[in-house]
């Protein structure tokens, strides 16, 4: 009861209305900053490429895509987290 009343109120649908945008945008902000330290970024002077972490977000991206454009449908995201998972230690071993 108390959940539906706060639904039909107008402040709390404001609140949430702000909300929203804000979360979104801290979100993007920790994957743009993660992919960037991913990619070999470590600050404005210094850029360092991490081979294995290049390939496996290129083997990823493809593999979304791919699924993306076949299955006619998004992959999941805990398919793509193993699918990370096993990427990164796969070619961790095979480039070392």
């Amino acid at each position: 009861a108390v959940l539906k009343n706060l639904t039909n109120n107008k402040y709390f649908k404001g609140f949430i209305n702000g909300v929203k945008p804000v979360v979104i945008a801290l979100i993007t902000s920790t994957g743009v900053v993660l992919l960037m330290k991913c990619i070999g970024y470590v600050s404005i002077k210094e850029f360092s490429i991490n081979t294995v972490s290049a390939i496996s977000f290129a083997v990823i991206t493809i593999a979304y895509f791919v699924s993306k454009k076949f299955l006619n449908k998004k992959m999941p995201a805990i398919p793509i987290i193993i699918l990370s998972a096993v990427c990164g230690l796969a070619f961790s071993l095979l480039l070392r």
